[in-house]
């Protein structure tokens, strides 16, 4: 089921879908090439198949077609759709998928479950100025919102070995149900100051950013 249907100013567009079907709904609806079955292969968990169909059938929306779309992930695991040009992310959780596309800008977006466990990790992820404006109240709301922004970064950066502490930094933000977080990207010769969309979703945080400079 569709929860949200984004279009923002700088033409991307973005579907939250919410797994509520069985695999049947999704491979009614799908053309699978042989590049999905190996990819297809790779999983040995039903639920995690099922996930990927829902995220390929949340890209497809965007894309409004019935055609056979050759999406693929290049050496570093990022998607792209063979023959085109459109910046693309995708994110998953077990019950919600995320997808982004967008004609001209490089894009990330991420979804993720607003668990209590994060708190264990969020001395890998986090600074103590990142975190200033947090409060007890909403403090796994917010380190969520952190992680997930940062993932957002990650994708759109679309390379690997990047440390969430020393390359991507955030300023603090006030935690509403939906705002924008500033973030940095900076590593070796690149950096990139951008800005962050987010919204809590249920119990689940959207995050998603266009690299338009």
């Amino acid at each position: 089921m569709k929860l949200i249907d984004i279009y923002t100013e700088n033409k991307s567009h973005i579907i939250l879908w919410k797994i509520e079907e069985d695999v049947n709904y999704y491979l009614e609806r799908l053309k699978l090439t042989s590049y999905d079955y190996a990819e297809l292969d790779k999983f040995l968990v039903e639920k995690r198949k099922l996930q990927w169909y829902a995220s390929r059938h949340a890209l497809k929306q965007i894309l409004k077609t019935d055609e056979v779309v050759d999406l693929q992930k290049n050496e570093l695991g990022k998607p792209f759709i063979n023959g085109s040009e459109l910046h693309l992310s995708l994110s998953h959780t077990n019950e919600i998928t995320a997808a982004m596309a967008n004609p001209y800008y490089r894009v990330g977006v991420d979804v993720e479950h607003i668990k209590e466990k994060v708190k264990r990790v969020a001395h890998k992820f986090t600074t103590a100025y990142e975190m200033e404006l947090m409060t007890e109240e909403n403090e796994v709301a917010y380190l969520i919102t952190i992680w997930s922004a940062k993932e957002s970064l990650y994708k759109l950066y679309g390379n690997k070995k990047l440390d969430f502490i020393e390359h991507i930094k955030l300023e603090p933000f006030t935690l509403e149900k939906e705002g924008i977080i500033y973030g940095k990207i900076a590593k070796d010769n690149f950096l990139k100051i951008l800005v962050i969309n987010y919204r809590l979703i249920e119990d689940h945080v959207l995050t998603y950013v266009e690299d338009t400079t």
